[in-house]
């Protein structure tokens, strides 16, 4: 691979071909002072650029661009800067890939229920393939007869030759039976690839369509299994577990091999290669900190692992791509990287860079022949002056536990008796990063410095720190919170009179016992999608799963402990313990965390005479994909912990 002479500054500099026929933001101008902190619509809104993808050959960029029921899907072809441009409105779009030079796979979601299929409302997975030249689009499953219109895993591309076909999952109405099957991208018809057994879920196959490998889970004996395509479908491995069970990957570093992840026991946290005789070989030894692996643009085999210590960071084994980082790294010093597009040749990229002055840009640089191009800005009119400073920071909880957390600090402010947010992130089997944030720059920007701790039971630090997490739920997954408020309280950097506590999903869960069990520590606590109700919470996971010792059950329980004591760690039945004010935020949509939760916990708190403010969000599910909704709870949020914890 030939190294190139170019940097990020000569990138900057370089003429955007799409900005210049005016289809993408262009760059905003760093502020000279700060002034006035930027509207909230700057941060609440979804990005203003996302789902950036490279074609195959490298030739085509596609993108989503704009705000609201104006965003656009683009087509940019970066030889002749013609541009396609498909409307998209409010689509919950998840994901973008190239097909072929004029089709592209567009993978969305919707909220609904499935008559015959499921009795509750769910978030159901549809794909498409749309031809960018003729506007015409042919949904995957969608006028199958024998199929529900809904995908069973997700939908990939593969190419035999010069002709390109998509392999994708799909649920049988009569036998509630996993098919996979190959799809034209052009006509949408279907051929049945694989019909598999009644307890089949996945496949492995190469980036031709060939069948490698499949993984199948009997939930009446916890028996999970990997067969292996050996002329015909012969099983190699077994495993009873009922939880924790092993997971087919995809393919090895070579196309007749499959790589499992084994969750438990003596292979625990490895990525595990198996050959078509089930021999194992565990891919590196360093296996707590390896997060994923890294495969060839060209072939899908492995080609490198990454780790994610705060920030992806990448090691290709791959010679051809072994040098790759290193170059990313002298062009963006000084900035975070990340690769969201490869073409095949392993020269030509997208990278998305940002950094103590860039909430986001994203970059095509071709390292072979050094043309470089700048797309546009996730967040283009957030001046540079206003992105807040985030930094790691570890502190101890207080049977001694080392807490890993991300500080940010409020643009133009002493760095110290600040007021302090508290952000617990949801899973809770999740973690926060170095990552920006729109929400926790919406609240620096107001003046808070923001905590975000990766409590016990956080994932991202191996199996034995998520075990920590085992029957901690409300109680020392919730004593990490506090313990990292005192830890800021005593280096004098945030102010212990003035803190507050918002949080998401599990967060708001925290937010919810925050206000009634943590009596001093905060003066109003906020949340969204928040669990209140323990009980309810496995019954509504019964329902959905129709199965009251569902393997999710089992999961959940883990965290929760002896049921005996799930009533005094649940918010809602300790309602007249609040002694703070709390607002309760839901979406309506929400198939994660049901809507009931906030809604039972705020009547229990107006019946106990309890401080209590709460607002649904119609059309919203849990991830706050909508730009009206995500900007109205972010609006509510910031108007409520203004005037219970005001930061000035």
């Amino acid at each position: 691979m030939t190294r190139t002479t170019i940097d990020r500054r000569t990138v900057l500099a370089s003429m955007t071909a799409v900005g210049a026929v005016n289809a993408l933001p262009q760059p905003a101008s760093a502020a000279n002072a700060l002034g006035t902190p930027p509207p909230l619509e700057i941060f609440g809104d979804l990005p203003g650029l996302d789902h950036v993808t490279l074609s195959k050959d490298g030739r085509q960029v596609a993108m989503v661009s704009g705000r609201g029921t104006a965003r656009s899907l683009i087509a940019f072809d970066l030889s002749t800067q013609k541009l396609l441009k498909q409307p998209v409105g409010n689509l919950k779009l998840r994901s973008l890939e190239w097909i072929d030079d004029s089709h592209i796979l567009i993978e969305s979601s919707a909220t609904s229920s499935l008559a015959n299929l499921s009795d509750t409302q769910a978030e159901w997975f549809m794909a498409l393939s749309l031809n960018m030249q003729t506007g015409k689009a042919k949904p995957l499953y969608d006028n199958m007869a024998d199929y529900f219109p809904v995908l069973g895993s997700g939908a990939s591309v593969v190419r035999k030759g010069d002709k390109a076909s998509l392999m994708a999952v799909g649920i049988t109405r009569v036998k509630y039976q996993f098919i996979l099957n190959r799809f034209d991208p052009e006509t949408g018809r279907a051929s049945q690839v694989d019909e598999g057994g009644p307890d089949t879920r996945e496949w492995a196959f190469t980036r031709e369509g060939t069948l490698v490998a499949r993984q199948n889970y009997r939930r009446d004996t916890y028996t999970w299994s990997l067969e292996m395509n050996r002329g015909g479908w012969k099983t190699v491995l077994t495993e009873v577990e009922k939880i924790d069970t092993p997971n087919l990957v995809g393919i090895g570093r070579t196309t007749d091999t499959a790589v499992v992840y084994f969750n438990k026991g003596k292979l625990a946290d490895q990525y595990v290669e198996v050959d078509m005789n089930g021999k194992l070989t565990p891919l590196f030894e360093d296996a707590t900190q390896t997060k994923g692996l890294l495969r060839h643009p060209a072939t899908g085999v492995i080609a490198g692992t990454y780790t994610y210590p705060g920030w992806i960071k990448y090691d290709y084994t791959d010679p051809l791509l072994k040098p790759l980082p290193q170059m990313i790294e002298a062009i963006f010093s000084g900035y975070r990287t990340q690769i969201t597009g490869l073409a095949q040749d392993g020269r030509k990229t997208i990278i998305y860079s940002e950094g103590p002055d860039d909430a986001g840009t994203y970059f095509f640089i071709d390292f072979e022949s050094g043309q470089n191009l700048r797309l546009g800005q996730a967040y283009p009119d957030l001046p540079a002056a206003w992105i807040a400073e985030k930094q790691a920071i570890t502190y101890k909880a207080a049977d001694g536990l080392e807490i890993e957390a991300y500080l940010t600090l409020p643009p133009g402010r002493d760095k110290k008796n600040l007021p302090l947010i508290v952000l617990p992130h949801g899973g809770p089997q999740a973690r926060d990063d170095l990552s920006f944030g729109w929400d926790v720059n919406a609240y620096a920007s107001r003046g808070y410095a923001v905590l975000q701790p990766n409590f016990r039971g956080s994932g991202g630090y191996g199996t034995a720190f998520v075990e920590k997490g085992y029957g901690e739920w409300g109680r020392k997954m919730q004593t990490d919170l506090s313990d990292g408020v005192r830890h800021l309280a005593d280096k004098g950097i945030i102010d212990p009179k003035r803190v507050a506590i918002v949080g998401y999903s599990y967060g708001g869960y925290a937010a919810m016992a925050a206000a009634a069990f943590d009596n001093g520590i905060y003066r109003c606590a906020a949340s969204y999608a928040g669990v209140s109700d323990l009980k309810s919470m496995i019954a509504g996971e019964g329902r959905q799963s129709g199965d009251a010792n569902s393997d999710a059950i089992r999961y959940w329980k883990r965290y929760l402990g002896d049921e005996a004591r799930w009533d005094s760690i649940s918010p809602l039945k300790n309602a007249d313990k609040v002694t703070i004010p709390l607002l309760l935020m839901h979406g309506k949509d929400d198939t994660v965390v049901e809507y009931i939760q906030s809604k039972q916990m705020a009547d229990a708190l107006q019946k106990a005479g309890k401080p209590v403010e709460f607002v649904t969000l119609t059309g919203e599910d849990h991830w706050l994909s909508r730009d009206e909704t995500r900007l109205q709870m972010l609006k509510t949020i910031l108007a409520f912990v203004e005037k219970y914890n005001p930061a000035y």
